[in-house]
């Protein structure tokens, strides 16, 4: 499940698949961009401005607890990321205030700056013994980029898929979505398999 645009920076992995029900030989899974996560599932009582689908969180529940049986690393966009922190016992902040909309700056835990968009209202809230922060958001610290390593879970706040594919922000993210996977590592470029959930 997903949409084309989400699946387009992907692509140069190998063939896609939006069947999310059958994972088997799968090498990636990826979570994508919507509503917040209910925030039942971490225990805390529904902000106001929080706007969550039931059916679609149970959904990738499903699919969250098939790709980690199957040890196939996952990568998240936007509500991807927070998805993760969440069933990696993570809580969300529900709505954040002040944060710079359309475009602003993230910087990586290496130092590079990077344009990056604005989508969303929610953020994980930082916790190191779950989390491993790549990138944060300039001024305000917000968390943009994050792998949740025992789980094989890398995730951007921002969509990928809406940058120019020149970006350094763009470049940045195929380039991580390569190491989480290991074509990097291994020096492998050969196609890889990955379902849009």
């Amino acid at each position: 499940e997903g949409s084309p645009s989400y699946a387009r920076p992907f692509r140069e992995l190998g063939d896609i698949t939006f069947d999310y029900k059958d994972l088997a030989g799968c090498d990636l899974v990826v979570f994508t961009g919507g509503e917040d996560v209910n925030p039942a599932l971490y225990n805390e009582p529904e902000h106001p401005f929080t706007s969550y689908n039931k059916a679609r969180d149970a959904r990738e529940i499903d699919t969250f607890e098939k790709a980690r049986a199957y040890g196939i690393p996952m990568v998240g966009i936007c509500r991807g990321l927070q998805f993760f922190h969440v069933m990696n016992g993570g809580k969300l902040i529900q709505h954040l205030e002040n944060h710079p909309h359309y475009t602003h700056q993230m910087v990586t835990e290496d130092g590079e700056v990077l344009a990056v968009n604005t989508l969303h209202h929610q953020a994980c809230i930082k916790d190191d013994s779950i989390m491993e922060i790549l990138g944060t958001s300039h001024p305000d610290n917000v968390v943009e980029a994050a792998k949740h390593p025992v789980t094989k879970c890398f995730g951007v706040q921002w969509h990928p898929e809406m940058l120019g594919t020149n970006t350094k922000a763009y470049k940045w993210f195929i380039k991580q979505v390569k190491v989480h996977i290991g074509l990097i590592e291994n020096q492998q470029m050969e196609a890889s398999h990955a379902t849009i959930n």
